[in-house]
């Protein structure tokens, strides 16, 4: 008989040591060093199957704010799922997952983001959603010169971040419309936590652009440190002046030791930023990282009201949403009413109408719907896999 519970604080080192026999090789950090958050005693968001005292499968969960505009929404992420070996195939995975939904559930987050899109997830009505866009950069002439600014003008000073440029850096961030909520410490400790990054045998590069000594831009670098490593350079934050980042983008390109790739994934508001600055090369539209449950579709439309409201008001005061049985939910929206499955439910608040990818839900609603539905959503998001990562 197998204990799901809650771990207590003397065992999330047990926790981290059984995600590093999981997840890391000899020559990556520690899960505990990379993901100090997820393995924190402090915050005591750790869930696992004990048999007889000992820890055999974990769950790690991190709650988030996620600000869209001028809404706040309460999100958890869900990471470093991980079985003994002994103990697989024993189901203990889906077992921990809904002592996770329940305290997830109750502590009042409407979403839960996977960093996977398993069967396990699957299983509980897990969806793609979104759009990202990724872009992958292999030669200077791929910044453009133009869109009102010079990508490579020679006033731009690109240098390494310094501890004196924590409060402006910090500002760019939190400047940001669609974003994770971070502290000048949470952001600090990403960054020199390589979170992503260790997962890949990357490192963080911090770097800031700098104009009449003023830090206008940063971007944070995932950059493989096997010189045998054949992998492009990640972008994994940025934030600040679209033209600032460009200037570094393009000096990473013209100065880089080794000639690797740039590769930038970018969400839809990233992406039309950066639109001018970016030669003309297909970027490959797909989903955001992961995958996306609802947990509460009343909760969450209750968290966006300041978003739909700003879109349209009138329209914002008649979006509703009940449960109508077990699974589904009955959205009202004008004068319209819809039932829709858990996949569709993500597909009404997240998707454009033309999904990037074959996954995604066949959308029974009526045109007039849809036509409702475009004025409030998507959903703007920012793309989950970089520094907040889990």
């Amino acid at each position: 008989m197998f204990d799901i519970r809650r771990l207590h604080k003397e065992e999330y080192a047990k926790a981290a040591a059984l995600a590093d026999r999981t997840f890391r090789d000899d020559t990556q950090i520690s899960m505990a060093t990379a993901f100090p958050a997820l393995f924190s005693a402090h915050l005591g968001q750790g869930f696992g199957a004990f048999e007889h005292g000992e820890l055999v499968t974990f769950l790690g969960i991190m709650p988030y704010w996620i600000h869209v505009d001028s809404a706040r929404i309460p999100v958890y992420a869900l990471g470093s799922v991980c079985t003994d070996s002994r103990y697989r195939g024993r189901k203990l995975a889906s077992q921990v997952l809904e002592a996770v939904l329940d305290h997830a559930r109750a502590a009042g987050a409407p979403l839960l983001l996977i960093s996977g899109d398993g069967p396990l997830y699957r299983r509980i009505h897990c969806a793609p959603f979104g759009v990202a866009y990724a872009h992958r950069l292999t030669a200077p002439n791929h910044l453009r010169r133009d869109g009102g600014h010079t990508a490579g003008r020679a006033d731009w000073q690109i240098r390494e971040l310094k501890p004196t440029d924590w409060f402006r850096v910090h500002a760019l961030a939190s400047a940001r419309a669609v974003r994770y909520e971070q502290s000048l410490v949470d952001l600090a400790t990403a960054i020199a936590s390589n979170p992503l990054a260790s997962c890949a045998h990357s490192v963080h590069h911090a770097l800031v652009a700098e104009q009449d000594g003023e830090v206008r831009a940063f971007a944070v670098l995932a950059v493989p440190y096997r010189e045998d490593d054949e992998a492009p350079t990640v972008v994994t934050e940025w934030a600040g002046d679209a033209a600032a980042c460009a200037a570094i983008f393009h000096h990473i390109l013209c100065k880089g030791t080794q000639q690797r790739p740039l590769q930038l994934f970018l969400s839809e508001s990233e992406n039309d930023a950066l639109a001018p600055f970016l030669e003309t090369i297909q970027a490959e539209r797909q989903r955001n990282q992961g995958t996306v449950c609802i947990l509460s579709a009343e909760k969450l439309f209750a968290d966006l009201k300041p978003y739909c409201q700003a879109r349209d008001t009138e329209l914002a005061a008649t979006l509703s949403a009940k449960p109508a049985d077990a699974n589904r939910t009955t959205l009202t929206i004008g004068e319209h009413t819809l039932t829709v499955t858990p996949e569709e439910l993500v597909a009404f608040v997240f998707d454009t109408g033309t999904p990037p990818n074959e996954h995604a839900p066949i959308s029974h609603w009526s045109s007039e719907i849809e036509i409702l539905r475009q004025r409030l959503f998507p959903l703007p998001f920012p793309f989950t896999g970089g520094l907040n990562f889990i």
